[in-house]
């Protein structure tokens, strides 16, 4: 899967974080011709949409992988 790769890459943390900051700032410039065609309150919408989708490729969630016993523990509902 693509977050196993994710999770081996090569690099110290600092550099993460910058090319996090960077695509932020991207999205949050990009966003501007949006706000002016639907409004501020849907461009809002549309990046933390556009977001969770991007999150939800990168780092699926296994409930598949867990058991029903250690469900709750997995979900911190001990």
């Amino acid at each position: 899967m693509i977050a196993k790769h994710l999770m081996q890459i090569p690099g110290p943390p600092w550099l993460i974080a910058v090319v996090a900051i960077f695509f932020i700032q991207l999205t949050s410039a990009l966003s501007v011709p949006l706000i002016d065609m639907v409004g501020p309150v849907s461009a809002a919408w549309l990046r933390l949409g556009m977001g969770a989708l991007l999150m939800i490729l990168l780092a699926p969630l296994r409930c598949a992988a867990c058991a029903a016993a250690t469900c709750p523990s997995c979900w911190g509902w001990d």
